[in-house]
């Protein structure tokens, strides 16, 4: 007996400073910047195979880009962007005549002027401010033609800010040497709905760099075979004959910071 209420007192003692350590943040779900914290109640299902959701959204907290009538590039009818502090939230309307292969070279790219200045960045290629930060590269298919979440690779803008005025103008080396790897793969996740949108979300943590703690700004691109098929925002082709893209500054997303 005496020995067995010795052990009991040695066991309390043991859990007692275990109690009283200090957690690991890595191993804590509210703070670990892999996970979403746990209380974390998102507004949007990327799981579902609806959309409805975005209606229930504060329309005032929607950033919104649409098609313009003579684009350069179509396949993009329109996107919707919505964040919060742990996820950012899009939804891309594409047109299913244009996006029609489906394997993992068929790419979208998620461009983003972090600190919302145009001091910084890059990629006039496609964007008049040229502020692009960081991009983001990841397919949306497999191999198989099955769909998959998108999960992207970031990279970091290193290049110059300006260059040719048409993307066709430069070839594939001097646009690759703009960008180098920033990180493993962000957390993301997406869903095809119908033959019509692609929703999805990815974990702001895990997006390398620093974003403006009010605004921020973001552009996409859906590529297949690495050409780009759609693109937003954008404005009307300019030239005689239409065959110069029509720049425009990337969308501006304010954070939500009333969500729960």
């Amino acid at each position: 007996m005496k020995a067995n209420w010795k052990m009991a007192l040695l066991c309390l003692a043991t859990l007692a400073m275990v109690a009283c350590e200090p957690k690991d943040p890595t191993t804590n779900p509210t703070t670990d910047p892999t996970t979403e914290p746990t209380d974390y109640v998102s507004p949007i299902d990327v799981k579902d195979k609806t959309v409805a959701d975005w209606e229930a959204l504060d329309p005032a907290k929607v950033a919104v880009a649409t098609i313009a009538a003579e684009p350069y590039w179509s396949g993009l009818k329109q996107l919707k962007v919505y964040a919060d502090e742990v996820y950012i939230y899009y939804l891309l309307e594409y047109d299913p005549a244009q996006y029609t292969s489906h394997t993992s070279v068929d790419v979208m790219h998620v461009y983003f002027d972090l600190d919302n200045s145009d001091e910084t960045g890059g990629f006039f290629d496609e964007f008049a401010d040229a502020a692009a930060d960081i991009m983001l590269e990841g397919a949306l298919y497999d191999d198989a033609g099955n769909a998959i979440s998108y999960m992207p690779t970031p990279y970091a803008w290193k290049g110059n800010q300006g260059s040719s005025f048409l993307p066709s103008e430069r070839n594939v080396n001097d646009w690759e040497a703009d960008w180098e790897q920033a990180g493993n793969a962000v957390k993301g996740e997406s869903q095809f709905v119908g033959d019509k949108y692609i929703e999805g979300r990815l974990l702001v943590d895990l997006i390398p760099g620093t974003f403006n703690a009010e605004q921020f700004g973001i552009g996409i691109d859906l590529q297949q075979n690495w050409n780009n098929i759609g693109m937003l925002p954008q404005l009307d082709a300019q030239g005689d004959e239409g065959e110069f893209i029509g720049r425009t500054n990337m969308l501006k997303v304010t954070f939500d910071k009333a969500a729960k």
